[in-house]
This record gives structure tokens, sequence and C-alpha cells, in this order.
């Protein structure tokens, strides 16, 4: 049996599905092929013992209804998928040495105030930094998302807007260190803020692209944090919805075996069962390497990883699930939190601790009187057999996770999840979550949705502008938009 479509996604990410959905609202045959068994890859989930437990994480930006820059909010809204969130009042409680604490409020000028009172003598500076920050992001919030691949686009933006165009050109070769160099004495104050971009960004200031970190950072006062009721996977299932409504096909439990390479270009897909896809665009959501690993032909799958060499895998993640009794967890704590023992520790393997714990705020996802824990941390890739000696190492470091956590109570239980479930169950290579910057002055560099390859395009982490799911929808809608331009459909009509 052969499948014969406009557009064929590898994947049910978020950037894939928000690819796929704007493309069947616009009259494109669109199908989706995922290995799993529910959409969303790392913004799927999975449910225990009455609980409902969000696989990755559960900080989500842009869901919020003002500014142009919640890419969730206006995706959702243009399929007519809406969904309800809660604003979360804090982004981060950050558990820092020596028992220093500085929680990121929704409120601006409480979390300036937090901050200050540990660094009295860098008021002003915290101040000018910060302000520096929502300038650009203010900026960057009045401007219509347009593809950066598109050149007419890009014209059009520089003609009507020439002054913002500058600014976003000089800003986008500038990292975020060089401003924390110019702006801060204090060593502890900077390492503060290298810790700001490694709870979302996985690198310090200097790896941090300056544009990126402003809208992160001057979106969480603005759109704010906020989490979706019932889960962040009511976003994937919201639009898959918005596909199937404009006929679009979603088919879970076939994954892809090859991406046929022929005469220069890719021709089709053939998946696990055997059967046959024909497609005249085809959309990779997989990460680069694990495309790369699909392509039939030796040297197009080179060509295709040649552009990423400045940008090396991440590393994976180390996570506990736990399901525990109400009184837990104190009840005037935050969901979101970052724990560092030791300022030296923060970029190695488990230096930095992430807990969330949703069910503050969404009660509906965990049994009357409990929460819903979901703490991690940075892991690189184990090679090896899943044997008796690595479940011995898995329950070890789980355990030892777990004694870190401030709880009050014991777990009723935990479920772990290693690098190596990472790559079993989500097919990441490694278990790695996309190409990272190491360089934060090469946000311009980093591939977009356009591949080397003809037909063959990518949307997701792999792409610009990066990780995260607010980032990974983005590279969707300007992967949709080079291919409704392919297609002769204009983007507005």
């Amino acid at each position: 049996m052969t499948e014969k479509v406009d557009v064929a996604v590898i994947g049910s990410g978020v950037g894939g599905l928000t690819t796929a959905a704007l493309l069947a609202r616009r009259g494109l045959s669109v199908a989706v092929y995922e290995q799993h068994y529910v959409p969303g890859g790392s913004a799927s989930h999975f449910n225990r013992k009455g609980y409902s437990f969000d696989v990755g994480a559960s900080l989500l930006y842009t869901l919020g209804k003002t500014g142009k820059a919640n890419f969730l909010y206006k995706i959702l809204t243009e399929i007519d998928e809406p969904i309800e969130s809660i604003l979360d009042p804090i982004q981060i409680h950050y558990h820092l040495p020596k028992g220093w604490q500085v929680r990121a409020h929704y409120d601006r000028e409480k979390f300036l105030a937090e901050l200050t009172a540990l660094f009295p003598k860098e008021k002003d500076s915290i101040r000018k930094f910060y302000d520096k920050l929502a300038d650009i992001f203010a900026m960057m919030d009045s401007l219509d998302y347009i593809s950066l691949e598109d050149p007419q686009a890009g014209m059009k933006f520089s003609f009507s807007r020439p002054f913002s165009a500058i600014k976003l050109a000089v800003n986008s070769f500038k990292d975020l260190g060089s401003l924390v160099k110019s702006t801060f004495q204090d060593p502890l104050l900077r390492r503060f803020i290298d810790l700001e971009c490694y709870s979302w960004a996985l690198v310090g200031a200097n790896a941090t692209p300056l544009i990126n970190a402003s809208i992160v950072i001057g979106d969480r006062h603005v759109g704010g944090v906020r989490y979706p009721i019932g889960g962040v996977n009511k976003i994937p299932y919201a639009l898959v919805r918005g596909i199937e409504k404009f006929g679009g096909k979603v088919f879970y439990r076939q994954g892809v075996k090859k991406i046929i390479y022929e005469n220069g270009n890719i021709t089709g897909l053939e998946l696990k069962s055997g059967e046959q896809v024909k497609a005249k665009v085809f959309v990779s959501n997989a990460t680069i390497w694990n495309t790369a690993e699909l392509i039939t032909d030796e040297q197009a799958a080179k060509s295709l990883l040649a552009p990423f060499k400045k940008f090396p895998a991440s590393r994976s993640f180390f996570s506990v699930f736990c399901g525990v009794p109400k009184e837990a967890i104190p009840d005037d704590y935050s969901t979101h939190h970052i724990i560092l023992e030791n300022w030296d520790d923060m970029e190695k393997d488990g230096g930095t601790l992430y807990l969330s714990i949703p069910s503050v705020l969404d009660s509906s996802i965990a049994p009357s009187n409990c929460h819903n824990v979901h703490a991690f941390i940075v892991h690189s890739f184990l090679e090896g057999k899943r044997d008796r000696d690595y479940m011995d190492w898995k329950k070890k470091t789980a355990e030892e996770l777990i004694k870190r956590l401030p709880l009050r109570a014991k777990p009723d239980f935990y479920i772990s999840a290693s690098p190596l479930t990472n790559e079993r169950y989500l097919a990441r290579k490694n278990g790695s979550y996309g190409p990272m910057f190491t360089n934060g002055k090469d946000l311009l560099f980093k591939p977009k949705n356009l591949t080397p390859i003809k037909n063959l395009y990518c949307a997701g982490d792999s792409c610009f502008p990066g990780q995260g799911v607010s980032a990974v929808a983005a590279s969707g809608v300007s992967c949709a938009m080079l291919i409704a331009k392919h297609f002769g459909i204009k983007w507005n009509q």
C-alpha cells in the first residue's frame, strides 16, 4: 500500500505537528508518521497510578494572549483549538549555594528586589542589565514573525521597519556573556546569570545568544510562564485535532525505516511496516542525527550533517517521576525549582537539579491529596546494554537524586528514566535534546528549515531557534511558511 500526500512529516513533536496543522489549514494534504503511540515527542505524557506525568519540561512560554511572540497561543487560535492555561506567578525558584534563594517572579519588580538584596552593590547594574533585555524583547514582541530563509519577507520587513531591522541584525551577532562582563563586577552575580541561561539553554551566558536570552527572560515578565490545564500534552493533542479537522492524518506506531533518496532528491518514505509513502515535500521532525541515519544515500546524509559541525549534540537527562503525598510539599511552594549546591558543579553531569511540581498549579494531574513531582539532572549518554549492572546503576542514581529533593515525606512510588530511556521511547539518538550553541554569536548560523537535500525540510529542536516547546513551535511556523510558498500559497490568505 502506498500513501500519497502533498506533505509527509516524520515525527509528531510540536515542531512537526505545527508545520502539519498550519499547512493542512491552508488546504494541503498532510500525513504525520509517529513511531510512538502518543503525539508530542518530548511534550508527550504517560499515566501511572492516577498521575499524569509530563515527559519533558513543564515550564512553558508564549501561551499568553499579549504581544506577537506568543507563538503557541497564536498557532492554537489559528487552527481554532485553544487550550486553557494557568499563569505561574514564579518562573523559577533558585536554591543557591550558601542557602541563598532568588525567585524569578512574574512581577518584575519583586524579582529585581530579591536579586538586589543579595547583591546590593550591584543595584544599578542589575536594573540596567534587565532593562536592556526587556528593551530587546519589547522590540521582538512588536514584530510579525517571518522565515529568515525567505528573502522577499526579509526585504519587506527591512523596508517597513528599517530601524528595527538594524537593531535586530546587530543584536543577532551578540552573546549574553559580553553584556554580563560589561555590566557586572561581582563574580557570583555573573555566575547567577550563567545559571539563568543554563536553566533553559544548558549553556552559560557566553554561549547564549543575546536575542534568545532577551526573549526568555523578557517574556517571563510579560506573557509569563503558563501551564496547560491537564498537562503539557494538551498542546500536541490540540495540534492533532487541528490536523485531522482540516483533512490531515496522524499515524501512530508507524516508524520510518528509510528516507528514500533518488536522483538528487527525496522521493519517498519506507515505513517499518513495509508501507510506502509518496509526497511532494517531506519534513523531518526527528533530530538531525536520526534523520541522517534514515537517508538511503551516504553522501546525501553527510551533506545534511555538514552545517551542524559548529553545533554539537546536547547531553541527555536522567529523570525521576514521583507520586508524593500532599504533605511532602509545603503549601507555599512554587512550581519550578533549580537546586545548586556548588557553583563549580553547575555544568557537570548531575550538578544542577531541576524540580517541577506542576500539580501545585493544576491539581487535576494527580490524585486527591497528592502531588506530581518530576526531578531531573543533565546526564551524558551511557554506552552499553540494559543489563543487571545498568539496572543497578539506574536504581542507585534515582535514589541519590530523590535524596536531594526538599520533600517532607517519602514518595509513594517513583519511575526513573535514563538517557537510554530517552533514546528508546523518544527516538532521539543518544537521548540528545538537539544541537547546542557553543558561541552565543552564532545565532544566525544555526541551520534552519531548509536542508541541502531537495524536497527535505526540517522542523523541531535541530533547527533555529532551538530547544523548548515554544522554540520548536516557532520552527514549525517558519517551516510551514516556506512550504506554503513552495506550493504558491499566500500565507495570510
